[in-house]
């Protein structure tokens, strides 16, 4: 099937994503711990819920008490795990 170029450019532009998030990672566990990295996936979802939020416009679900509760717990963990470490350092 023909996909356009329209198809052809979001093809290439997510795989520029996924080459620059790969080598991000690569450069930050040369230098930290894989445990301090591997927290930071877990910004995921909130990093989804915005940019849902503002380019699709949805709004109503995410930002409703159980969405609320749930970003600020996602919130939490990275915070006591990035801590924990600086307290050990």
């Amino acid at each position: 099937a023909y996909a356009g170029i329209g198809g052809i450019v979001l093809v290439l532009y997510l795989a520029l994503v996924s080459a620059v998030a790969f080598s991000l990672t690569s450069i930050l566990m040369k230098y930290n711990p894989v445990s301090r990295v591997s927290i930071f996936g877990f910004l995921n979802p909130i990093f989804g819920v915005i940019l849902s939020m503002l380019v699709l416009g949805e709004s109503s679900q995410e930002f409703g008490l159980k969405g609320l509760v749930a970003l600020v717990l996602v919130c939490i963990g990275v915070l006591i795990v990035n801590l924990q470490h600086k307290q050990k350092s």
